[in-house]
């Protein structure tokens, strides 16, 4: 499967980056997490497919994100920080 996907830094957290299916579509995002992350600064975008890789994250990780919670967060691998009362230790906090 094949999804056109819009990348955003953080400007609060250096390494935190935003993947999302639509351009400038932040409804997905809870709002603590909004409130952590920052404002989203724009990137770039590109199409993500099954046989991309990526440096950071497995490509098939970031889609399920995306098509289960509308949008895919990518931090570095040893980066943590509180969104309200749920502490991140991993790329993508909702996936567990």
């Amino acid at each position: 499967m094949n999804m056109e996907c819009f990348i955003y830094r953080s400007r609060k957290k250096n390494g935190a980056y935003l993947f999302l299916p639509e351009e400038d579509n932040f409804r997905a995002l809870p709002d603590a997490l909004l409130k952590t992350f920052g404002v989203p600064e724009y990137s770039f975008s590109f199409t993500l497919t099954p046989d991309k890789s990526l440096v950071m994250v497995d490509v098939k990780e970031v889609i399920a994100g995306i098509e289960q919670l509308g949008y895919f967060m990518q931090l570095t691998p040893l980066d943590q920080f509180r969104v309200g009362n749920v502490k991140i230790e991993d790329r993508n906090p909702m996936m567990e």
